[in-house]
């Protein structure tokens, strides 16, 4: 890991960017009407850096291109008492708001104020939303301390921990787990990869980039997080390319100041209770562990203009099992087939009750490790007053083991590469650029204890008899028994491109976002061995070796490439200081790759299918997602804030496109029996003909009432419903 930190060190030198975020608010006289001309200076109390802006004829004003941290306002104007205030926070995702009251008086005599307007209420958006500092990510007494832990705390998610075959994290507000958009500094991070281990991850941009044991701490470590924000619903133009929840996180950046941080928790079995059923079976408790450290270092390489942040996690487990399954009893071993029985040994000796029909229960514990390094490295550079850089590197490999007698040993690396600039025109006019080169790779192989016990069970079906090695890839499933895999499942990779572009541009009461979103996804499949796929309906159907169905295969290798490109726009117009209204377009365009080889395309009149060489849904161009908000405070303080919005998504289209490498949507095989006889049954698959994206309308109504400067309540009502799923 420390050669890929250094090299990252090497590669974001070349190419740095910065994120930033923004402030803004009103400026009023003692009768609540605008202050027109007033100097308002912005100055970061850790970096000493100052942004200045005056305010608008209706006492707006708006400090664009800040760096997230705490900040010194200094608000000044002739006939008015000096406004000083202190510590007012700025976060990277969520634009900051700071009114001021101006008392008549001298310039000379100041007002000092400690604090600016609670952060927890949102006063000029209209989407559901949670938002986390890194400070408040610190005291949080979080269970593993990752972001998983985090995905929790905002009202309408719903865990769903990462088991095989279930694809995905969490769900928000009813969608489904595979719609939400994850994003690190603004950038992608749904690229995850599919593999034969626990987590049933898939390629297509549909779900965030995982470890190899299904947790979310490849995607950045908690240490590292500046800004966690969640929204669930209603989101503005800019974001939501999927239409379940939004998560933006922002990583943290160095400072004038050296920090550093080190931290270490562990887990033991001897501190826990044993598992419900190992316990229930009179069974001992296995090695339960966990080891998590992690440290991080940053400070200034130049004072004032040039900054570091570097992060390290290391988490080793020892998760265990309790098994429960179905397994042949020792008669129906000695019955079965001569050609059988070798694979039927590789099921456990039952322990437990009889099941009848040749079966009985097996109760057995194991205890497997698992291991994830992540580390990155973050620049920033302030080049001039009005152009800042900033340029991230990240690495995270991490491999698991599954299984009771047949292991998965599954290898995951997720690697990032990220730059960009932000270019302040002049004091209404920002100019953000991003762009980022991703890639994802995961090998997953099975075995038992030799590593080869399958292969001879496979010389039964191949042409020739002849035992293939041991990296051929063997699957042999059992109805109502269970599956027995050996060999290599071969290599899944994904790499990602993507170009972000965005425009702010605030007048008057208006602030006016617009931008251009490219991504590029390429999903490899690798495999240098073929495979044989054997189901048996039942024990019984043993008994007849012509009954199975059978599935030989030849090594799959191929690549797909998809592009999503979008273009938004969205007004945040605050009509009156109290009512702010949020109106965007946005447009989604994905074209469909025509695959080289052609594609099974299902007739649904005659219900038969035929290979076709055409794109695989219509060229879209009309899809237009528009979003509608307000958001309004029924009084002067402020503490309330009555906020409604609506708006249509696109689901993406990039999962479908990567069913071409994948065999279909659930990774179908082509499976030949001779049960009917002299005619062959045949399992196959076909894409609709008229395929189109999935369409979801959103609306949600909220009131939220703040308590303190850190409590708030909030009441709310979110409704969705989708077509074309």
């Amino acid at each position: 890991m420390v050669s890929l930190i250094a090299f990252g060190l090497i590669c974001a030198a070349g190419a740095l960017a910065q994120s930033s975020s923004s402030l803004h608010g009103h400026v009023v006289d003692p009768s609540a009407a605008g202050v027109s001309g007033a100097a308002i200076s912005a100055v970061n109390e850790e970096t000493g850096f100052r942004r200045s802006t005056h305010s608008q004829p209706d006492g707006s004003y708006a400090v664009g291109s800040l760096a997230p941290g705490s900040y010194k306002l200094t608000v000044q104007k002739t006939g008015f008492r000096t406004v000083i205030r202190f510590h007012v926070g700025v976060g990277r995702e969520l634009p900051a708001r700071a009114d001021f009251a101006l008392s008549l008086g001298s310039m000379q005599e100041t007002i000092t104020v400690e604090g600016g307007t609670p952060s927890l209420l949102r006063q000029d958006d209209a989407s559901v939303t949670t938002s986390l500092a890194q400070k408040e990510i610190e005291n949080l007494p979080l269970n593993g301390r990752g972001v998983a832990g985090l995905l929790e705390l905002a009202p309408g998610t719903n865990i769903v921990s990462a088991t095989r075959g279930d694809a995905g994290q969490f769900v928000a507000d009813g969608q489904r787990a595979n719609t939400n958009y994850f994003t690190v500094d603004g950038i992608s991070a749904n690229n995850g990869v599919s593999a034969g281990g626990l987590p049933a991850q898939t390629t297509g941009g549909t779900l965030p980039v995982m470890s190899a044991f299904g947790s979310l701490d490849s995607l950045i470590s908690l240490e590292a997080v500046e800004e966690l924000r969640i929204q669930t619903s209603s989101t503005g133009s800019e974001f939501g390319r999927l239409p379940g929840a939004s998560v933006a996180i922002a990583s943290r950046s160095g400072t004038d100041e050296f920090h550093g941080s080190a931290a270490f928790s562990f887990r033991h079995e001897r501190l826990a209770a044993n598992d419900w059923f190992a316990n229930r079976a009179a069974e001992p408790r296995v090695p339960l562990r966990e080891e998590n450290g992690s440290v991080t270092a940053g400070g200034p390489l130049r004072r004032g203009r040039t900054f570091f942040f570097l992060s390290f996690e290391r988490m080793a487990l020892r998760q265990p099992f309790a098994w429960m399954e179905p397994v042949p009893t020792a008669q129906a071993r000695a019955n079965a087939p001569a050609w059988a029985q070798a694979a039927l040994g590789l099921f456990p000796a039952p322990n437990g009750p009889a099941l009848g029909r040749g079966l009985a229960t097996w109760n057995g514990r194991s205890s497997r490790p698992a291991l994830l390094d992540a580390g990155s490295i973050r620049l920033d550079h302030a080049l001039t007053d009005r152009v800042t850089l900033f340029g991230r590197y990240s690495d995270s490999p991490s491999r698991n083991e599954f299984g009771s007698t047949q292991v998965n040993r599954l290898d995951f690396r997720s690697w990032s590469a990220t730059a960009g600039a932000n270019w302040r025109l002049g004091p209404e006019t920002v100019i953000d650029f991003r762009a980022n080169q991703s890639a994802t790779s995961a090998h997953s192989a099975w075995s038992g204890a030799t590593g080869c016990e399958l292969q001879p069970l496979a010389a039964q079906f191949l042409p020739g008899g002849d035992v293939p090695s041991c990296d051929f890839l063997v699957r042999f499933s059992i109805g109502g028994v269970g599956q027995l895999v050996s060999g290599r499942e071969g290599d899944r990779r994904q790499r990602q491109f993507q170009l972000l572009q965005s425009v702010t541009w605030k007048h008057a009461s208006h602030t006016v976002r617009a931008g251009a979103d490219f991504r590029r996804i390429v999903p490899v499949r690798r495999e240098s061995n073929a495979s044989l796929s054997l189901i048996a309906d039942s024990l019984s159907a043993l008994a007849n070796k012509g009954s199975l169905w059978v599935a030989n295969r030849a090594a799959q290798n191929g690549l797909t490439e998809v592009r999503e490109f979008s273009l938004w726009a969205h007004d945040n117009w605050q009509i009156t200081p109290r009512v702010t209204v949020i109106a965007g377009l946005r447009w989604e365009y994905s074209p469909a790759p025509v695959p080289a080889g052609g594609v099974n395309f299902l007739n649904p009149s005659t219900e038969t299918i035929q290979a076709e060489t055409r794109p695989l849904w219509p060229r879209p161009y009309g899809h237009l997602a528009p979003r509608l908000g307000f958001a309004f405070r029924p009084d002067k303080s402020g503490r309330t804030v009555i906020r409604a919005g609506a708006g249509l998504y696109f689901n993406s289209s990039l999962s479908i496109a990567t069913d071409v490498i994948n065999n279909g949507p659930m990774n179908v095989d082509y499976f030949t029996s001779g049960r009917f006889g002299w005619v062959s049954g045949l399992l196959s698959f076909g894409f609709l003909p008229d395929l189109s994206l999935p369409r979801v309308v959103q609306w949600n109504v909220s009131v939220d009432h703040s308590l303190s400067a850190t409590d708030s309540i909030s009441v709310g009502y979110v409704g969705s419903a989708g077509k074309q799923l």
